[in-house]
């Protein structure tokens, strides 16, 4: 059986993952508002960049220290 996988933001990360490990699976893979990895260094300077340093300092607790 093949099937259309689908997934975005981290869960483009999972339909990835799954398309990797199990490729014979997918006939499609849909990603979305996703990346074939995460590089944290990078991520933040764009934030800093984008919206100073507030901005990456709210992205780096989300991303080290998730709370509610």
């Amino acid at each position: 059986m093949h099937v259309t996988v689908m997934g975005g933001s981290f869960g483009g990360f999972v339909a990835m993952a799954y398309a990797t490990r199990h490729p014979e699976h997918p006939s499609k893979l849909v990603l979305w508002s996703t990346s074939a990895r995460m590089n944290l260094a990078r991520m933040l300077q764009r934030f800093e960049a984008r919206g100073g340093p507030t901005a990456r300092a709210a992205a780096e607790r989300f991303w080290t220290d998730p709370d509610q």
